[in-house]
């Protein structure tokens, strides 16, 4: 690799150029773009927990709202088992290819494939007629914000592990211009549906 402002060649491990001291611009578009992202869900889940029920009470337009809502629930129940199974395909896709993983990718496999093991047998439970099993229903039961959280900090963490590695961080974001557009597309669609509820009321 070599330099953007000085043209020196530097090793692709390091992550900034040892004579200038500057990043590479992928790097500051991969932020922008997880910036942006994390922006547009803390948005989304804000307007889900507060703007919607309104929308939904008080407006016109209660199908578009309504819709919102049980996509925006579905995807917080659910929409970590599609992140999971795209970040262990991806996984699988770069050992089959050749490509070298670091031990940060073989942890963060082994924590979603835990992670999906676990969610599993969490529906086989109730199937079992064991002492334990009954126990572990009722934990469950009794704990269900930690159950919905559980999964997402694991594959936030699976997620942290894999950029820790300058490699597979550049494997799976690309240049990040596509997770800015991505980003920002997100962004722009939950402030137009914003704007459509608070003109509705």
């Amino acid at each position: 690799m070599y330099c953007e402002r000085c043209g020196l060649g530097f090793l692709h491990r390091q992550s900034i150029c040892t004579r200038c001291h500057t990043s590479p611009t992928r790097h500051w578009l991969q932020l922008a773009g997880l910036a942006t992202l994390a922006v547009a869900l803390a948005y989304n889940a804000f307007a889900v927990l507060h703007l919607l029920p309104q929308f939904v009470a008080r407006g016109q337009r209660t199908g578009l709202f309504r819709v919102w809502l049980r996509i925006a629930q579905a995807l917080s129940l659910y929409g970590w088992i599609v992140v999971a199974v795209v970040l262990l395909a991806w996984s699988f896709y770069g050992a089959l290819h050749g490509h070298k993983l670091e031990f940060e990718v073989h942890l963060a496999r082994l924590l979603l494939i835990l992670l999906l093991l676990g969610s599993a047998a969490r529906f086989l439970l109730p199937l079992l007629r064991a002492k334990w099993a009954v126990v572990a229903v009722g934990v469950i039961q009794n704990h269900t914000d930690l159950v919905r959280i559980l999964p997402w900090g694991t594959v936030a963490l699976a997620l942290a592990l894999i950029n820790l590695n300058r490699e597979t961080r550049d494997c799976l974001l690309g240049t990040g211009r596509a997770l800015c557009l991505v980003g920002l597309g997100l962004l722009l669609l939950v402030m137009t549906f914003t704007l459509l509820g608070w003109r509705a009321i």
